[in-house]
């Protein structure tokens, strides 16, 4: 047999694998007697073309494979494709330039059934037939297929007869652009210029606690004050009588700014339980203690609502007995209150405004805040209960 000067590693790779499929060399053998070593391959995402990321993690379960392969095992190696989600809705949507949102629900499916099974499916696969994948590609599966619907319906009911899926009412991460709930896995920081605004909510015994917040438009939702009840804190007085709660490591920062005089100083216990009227609150709010709260950051007073972070939701977590206000619904508008109708953005502006017009926004500051997006399309995400 006469070498080639030069190997053609495009050539041989296609004849070897043409070689291989037809032979049936990767394929499993249901009549073996040798043990079966079976891998399920997590199937990759129809989102677009095969990367570097995928090349090196797929090939780390082939090496095992040919081990075991070598070993004599029966090999079960599956391949398939996950084709029943937002990463390849998205897909879709750019390719054909369309929106899910303004479609029909079953025009929308049937568009990326045919997308899929004519122009994209085909293509993603021959990538991993390519790198050498050593898959029985006989038996392959699609996630969005009638047999992988019936499999997962299957075990979904299974669960809920074994009582271990269940309804709840609860929060969850939203992306009010795509218009689902998402992983956190699926989150990105994205750092952005945010308005902290410094607001007075008046306490049942006359002086007014100072908290601050950069999201004003969650004050119908609030259900919280919390600070930290063996912290030192302070009441002091303003040139015009009124009279603040502060922490005491906050007079330093602040007098510059508000002249003020220390009237009294206590533990952060001596305020816990007391009533506090927040601006918009449709439900009461009591001083709690919290861990969260730290003298020595801001005013030591911590204003939490239903749901303005992933804080908000440990917050409620770790305070059972207070009730969730929910006002927004997945879209991020407002269901209730005075700004029924409103998005968190034009809300946020209109409660800051409202805030200031009575009297009890006592001064806003620029900064850089950190905010989760989704990574598909760069919105910040919302906290929002659903069912």
């Amino acid at each position: 047999m006469k070498l080639p000067k030069q190997y053609n590693s495009k050539e041989s790779e296609k004849k070897w694998r043409a070689h291989w499929e037809k032979k049936k060399t990767y394929a499993f053998d249901p009549n073996s007697k040798s043990e079966i070593y079976s891998i399920d391959t997590p199937p990759p995402t129809v989102s677009g073309k095969m990367h570097i990321g995928h090349a090196f993690s797929y090939a780390q379960q082939d090496f095992v494979v040919r081990y075991k392969r070598m070993r004599g095992f029966n090999i079960f190696y599956p391949f398939g494709t996950d084709d029943n989600g937002l990463a390849t809705e998205r897909l879709i949507e750019k390719m054909k330039n369309v929106k899910a949102t303004k479609m029909d629900r079953q025009e929308f499916i049937n568009l990326c059934l045919t997308t899929l099974d004519k122009e994209l499916r085909f293509k993603y696969v021959q990538d991993w037939k390519n790198i050498g994948m050593s898959c029985d590609w006989d038996v392959f599966y699609t996630t969005i297929d009638d047999n992988s619907r019936r499999i997962s319906q299957k075990y979904f009911l299974d669960l809920i007869k074994k009582k271990r899926a269940y309804r709840k009412f609860s929060p969850v991460i939203f992306c009010p652009h795509c218009k689902t709930s998402i992983a956190q896995v699926e989150m990105e920081d994205k750092e952005k210029e945010a308005t902290l605004d410094y607001i007075k909510g008046k306490l049942e015994t006359g002086e007014f606690i100072i908290y601050a917040t950069t999201r004003p438009e969650l004050h119908p939702s609030c259900v919280g004050i919390s600070l930290d009840e063996k912290g030192d804190y302070v009441t002091v007085k303003r040139p015009d009588g009124e009279k603040w709660v502060i922490s005491k490591d906050a007079v330093e920062k602040m007098k510059q700014e508000f002249p003020m005089k220390i009237e009294s100083e206590y533990k952060g216990k001596h305020l816990v339980g007391k009533r506090v009227d927040i601006e918009f609150a449709l439900g009461p709010v009591m001083v709690s203690h919290d861990t969260s709260a730290k003298t020595e950051y801001g005013t030591g007073i911590v204003y939490y609502c239903t749901y303005g972070g992933l804080d908000c939701v440990e917050w409620i977590a770790r305070h059972p007995k207070v009730n969730p206000v929910h006002t927004m619904d997945e879209t991020g508008v407002y269901t209730k209150g005075p700004y029924k109708g409103m998005d968190s953005n034009e809300a946020r502006k209109k409660v800051s405004e409202d805030l200031d017009k009575k009297g009890l926004l006592i001064k806003q500051e620029k900064m850089q805040h950190v905010l989760n997006v989704h990574e598909r399309c760069g919105i910040p995400i919302e906290y929002v209960a659903l069912e």
